[in-house]
């Protein structure tokens, strides 16, 4: 999709989401933060932001907002069972060593980067058939872009997808996403997934880039999030119908996750 901040808003400030995020840069300036580090934004430029990662818009440049082409997908699309031709290994090694942040406008992968984005965005437009087969692959390029892109080299990998294995993450997830609003345990995912909770644990994170808990807390707050908006409920009342135990237990981990209190971001 297309985006522009709306600098009238309190969008300039800390974020995290389960979502990968890569973000073309098609026109304006302003500066990133990602993490601790800063990085200019100017048209032709690529940033890539991974699972539970912190960033923000630190300031606006310029007359006009920046205008983005946003791409965020849940790393769960590429590892899913239903999926036979890609090899989520190689995603492993994207989530648990990553790669740079922000990539240059002259780099060779950025214009390959781009023109997928750019076909993607195209497909999503039309209702022609095959389309979701064609943003598909057009995912899987952009992903095997950003792991040639690394310094380190790839890995060849052993055959690691056990289906079995697989399904049993992809039940928890949808278990997790059902009840989001219930009192979760860690032993409970890890019966469900018929793994010990070590190994559940390990797992979860090397497909999904981010611990469980923490997928959990963010999705519980994207939940509170549109309860806020849509709403005149009392902020005790959504944090309990959010899953979280208590206010205080609630407000601590949303300014956590977006930067700001449940009522700042409500009045926002």
């Amino acid at each position: 999709y297309e985006s522009v901040p709306d600098p009238n808003r309190s969008l300039f400030t800390e974020h995290h989401h389960t979502e990968i995020e890569i973000c073309y840069v098609q026109s304006g300036e302003g500066v990133f933060l990602v993490d601790d580090t800063r990085y200019n934004i100017e048209p032709g430029k690529l940033f890539v932001f991974f699972s539970n990662q912190p960033h923000w818009i630190e300031r606006i440049d310029g007359a006009k907002p920046p205008c983005f082409l946003d791409l965020k997908f849940e790393p769960r699309m590429v590892w899913s069972p239903g999926i036979n031709f890609f090899d989520d290994s190689f995603l492993r090694q994207l989530l648990s060593e990553g790669c740079q942040n922000c990539f240059e406008a002259e780099d060779e992968a950025v214009s390959i980067i781009r023109a997928n984005m750019e076909e993607m965005f195209s497909e999503c437009q039309k209702t022609a058939p095959g389309a979701e087969i064609i943003i598909k692959a057009n995912l899987y390029k952009i992903l095997v872009t950003l792991l040639r892109s690394r310094e380190e080299e790839i890995r060849p990998t052993t055959t690691y997808r056990n289906i079995q294995n697989l399904e049993n993450m992809d039940k928890v997830i949808q278990y997790i996403n059902t009840n989001i609003s219930k009192k979760l345990s860690l032993e409970e995912l890890a019966d469900i997934s018929c793994f010990s909770r070590t190994y559940f644990s390990v797992l979860f994170k090397e497909l999904n880039g981010i611990s469980p808990w923490d997928y959990i807390n963010i999705k519980r707050v994207e939940l509170a999030k549109s309860m806020l908006r849509e709403s005149n409920e009392t902020v005790l009342y959504i944090s309990s119908e959010c899953g979280f135990s208590n206010l205080s237990n609630f407000n601590r981990i949303f300014k956590k996750i977006t930067g700001t209190t449940p009522t700042e971001f409500r009045k926002s």
